[in-house]
């Protein structure tokens, strides 16, 4: 083959090259847009969904951020002993929770998740506590959406810590409207009796963390904090992303 033909067809070759990462590139744009979700700037090569700026404008002090009980809505008896966050609430961390949550980026939750696995090693937590729990979903619930948001911010908290995950202990055994579309009074309805444990045997005299995506009025996770300590859980405290201020 002449000299002339072989360069011919390798530039051909690395023209083909170039229009197949042209498309890849388009295709992967599409999927993922290049403008970040939180703040519409232009994403980097290297970030996706959300920009490298909007992440560090989230970040809390290095121990989380403590929720005082009196900062919650719980009528009555509080069934966990504390409650940490990742980030301060403002419109972008809850714009990143909806994302998340309803446009299905679920690879959002391994930055959110190793966040909340960091608040646990800062604050020594893995020497003390046992396990970790989701928050649960009904099933017909984590079908329609295609995960468990509790569950993957969950796991990426235990590989973080250490501590390990149990997600099976305990169940949702009702299929309970959205809180956010309720009074307070019809939340309060809305939550009792919905979780059910399955493995008393497995939390007795344990020390558990439980991870949800938001807290609010932290009637939710009080419930199923009641339900963990009715068989036998020694100690809970709750962790979110986020916690909105209601007055």
């Amino acid at each position: 083959m002449k000299k002339n033909e072989m360069f011919s067809k390798s530039l051909t070759f690395m023209k083909i090259q170039e229009s197949l990462k042209y498309l890849y590139k388009s295709f992967f744009d599409f999927i993922y847009p290049p403008f970040c979700y939180t703040c519409d700037e232009r994403l980097k090569e290297s970030e996706r969904l959300v920009c490298e700026k909007c992440w560090n404008s989230f970040k809390p002090y290095e121990g989380g951020i403590k929720i005082e009980k009196k900062e919650l809505n719980i009528p009555g008896k509080t069934n966990f002993s504390e409650c940490y966050l990742t980030y301060n609430y403002n419109e972008k961390t809850l714009k990143l929770i909806h994302i998340f949550k309803y446009s299905k980026k679920s690879s959002l939750s391994i930055r959110m998740g190793k966040k909340l696995g960091e608040v646990i090693k800062k604050n020594n937590f893995e020497k003390k506590f046992d396990m970790i729990i989701p928050v649960p979903l009904h099933k017909s619930r984590e079908r329609e959406r295609g995960f468990n948001q509790s569950d993957l911010l969950s796991r990426f908290a235990s590989s973080e810590s250490g501590i390990p995950l149990f997600k099976n202990i305990v169940i949702r055994t009702k299929n309970n409207k959205s809180q956010s579309q309720l009074s307070y009074k019809e939340r309060i309805e809305n939550v009792k009796n919905i979780f059910r444990v399955k493995q008393p045997e497995m939390i007795k005299d344990k020390e558990i963390i439980l991870i949800d995506d938001i807290i609010t009025t932290g009637l939710t996770v009080n419930s199923c904090c009641g339900e963990l300590k009715k068989h036998g859980a020694k100690e809970i405290i709750c962790m979110a992303v986020i916690h909105p201020v209601e007055k």
